[in-house]
């Protein structure tokens, strides 16, 4: 049986100033269906960092939403396997 599941080719990411996000990232902060959703997430997770970590510390990353049709940006793994 098929999966009748939409695609979700839109990710908000987090990736050094440095690099673009469409190539390699730090952290991916879910798929979505539409870059609307991803950009919603992506506020609420900039917003819950700055409360941790300061906005300094928020200003020293590249906050994204990126278009992955391919999904092809994952998070790291954790446990190096």
């Amino acid at each position: 049986m098929k999966s009748r599941a939409r695609p979700r080719p839109w990710k908000a990411v987090r990736a050094q100033l440095d690099v673009d996000p469409t190539e390699e990232i730090v952290w991916t902060y879910g798929t979505h269906t539409t870059e609307r959703a991803a950009l919603t997430t992506l506020r609420r997770v900039k917003a819950t960092f700055i409360r941790a970590h300061g906005a300094v510390a928020a200003s020293e990353w590249r906050w994204a939403v990126v278009h992955d049709p391919e999904d092809r940006l994952q998070n790291p793994n954790e446990h190096g396997a």
